[in-house]
């Protein structure tokens, strides 16, 4: 036991040293290396998608809030994937506070950024209690963190804006596992019975090396950075497509539903024609995305949904809805 205490206070110094270092840095002004406290999308789109029979998914980590979100609608096998180590942090914290608190403090404390209770230190040691066994490195790391550093701090150097800097109504709209008390209470329900594996890796690289089946795979926000990191080299993205293309083929159930992507403040048609505002370097990636995916996917599906938080470096800031792909078994 003592060993894995050390252990334990080895990794969360590390992984305080790698946030500090960020808080005392230069400003992050495009957010990269910053850390999803709450999601940026409308996760309401779930609700379309999630069927009755289904039992398990495999999802990008993010905020967590997918996962919160699939918990509180019946689902209880989930797989989340992140490149970011910070992710799985900010996802144990939020489990934690989950456990131990109700709905109107967990608002206060994760959800609404205007008060002064978000990332509350005194709410926090009540959180922290909920902290399971396997979490010791999570629980200490934010022992330092929210002890030692103040909410403006953190959000200025560490927390990238999601819906919390929106409103509470675009949080409840997006999330509605927040929107009732009863849902919130099933999802703590479902925590204590749920199959939860968190892992930090590359998400198209599970897909290729696991031979589990889901019945909900969703790699949403993450082809536009696929493309960009890879020198938007159409003929390398293609190949990674591919990758994904056979993870749709074979890691997906029966009936089951694949997720390829959602697009911010981008109508349904503008992905249909192609027609992306070229002036701006981010509707040039976006075309050459859209058609590489239609010769790997051509049966994909694009749904329109109401967008609550606008993304002025995409095509059309002033569109009010996002567009998100999906794929049927």
């Amino acid at each position: 036991m003592q060993i894995e205490r050390l252990s334990s206070r080895k990794k969360a110094d590390k992984l305080i040293r790698k946030v500090e270092k960020m808080l005392s840095g230069p400003l992050d002004i495009f957010g990269e290396n910053l850390t999803y406290f709450t999601t940026t999308q409308n996760l309401s789109y779930l609700n379309q998608y999630v069927k009755e029979s289904m039992d398990s998914a495999c999802v990008v980590l993010g905020s967590g809030d997918n996962v919160f979100q699939l918990l509180s609608m019946g689902i209880t096998d989930i797989t989340a994937v992140d490149n970011n180590e910070l992710q799985s942090l900010v996802y144990a914290l939020k489990k934690a506070a989950i456990k131990t608190i109700d709905l109107s403090c967990y608002e206060d404390f994760i959800l609404d950024s205007s008060t002064d209770k978000y990332l509350s230190y005194d709410i926090y040691k009540e959180v922290r209690y909920g902290f399971e066994e396997s979490e010791k490195t999570e629980q200490l790391f934010w022992d330092e963190v929210l002890k030692n550093h103040h909410k403006s701090e953190l959000m200025y150097q560490f927390v990238k804006c999601g819906l919390e800097s929106v409103s509470l109504d675009a949080v409840r709209k997006s999330m509605s596992y927040t929107k009732k008390k009863s849902h919130y209470r099933t999802v703590r329900d479902n925590l204590e019975k749920a199959t939860l594996s968190i892992q930090t890796g590359d998400m198209i690289d599970f897909l290729e090396k696991t031979d589990k089946v889901f019945d909900l795979v969703d790699i949403t926000n993450i082809l536009i950075f696929v493309y960009q990191e890879l020198d938007c080299n159409d003929s390398l993205f293609s190949e990674r497509l591919k990758t994904i293309k056979k993870a749709y083929e074979g890691n997906l159930s029966k009936d089951g539903i694949f997720v390829l992507d959602y697009i911010f403040n981008t109508r349904k048609d503008e992905f249909e024609n192609g027609t992306f505002n070229p002036a701006t370097r981010i509707g040039e990636i976006l075309g050459k995305i859209r058609n590489q995916v239609l010769k790997v996917f051509p049966n994909v599906f694009p749904d329109e949904i109401e967008a609550l938080i606008e993304r002025a470096y995409f095509v059309d800031k002033n569109n009010t809805t996002d567009t998100i792909l999906y794929l049927k078994n």
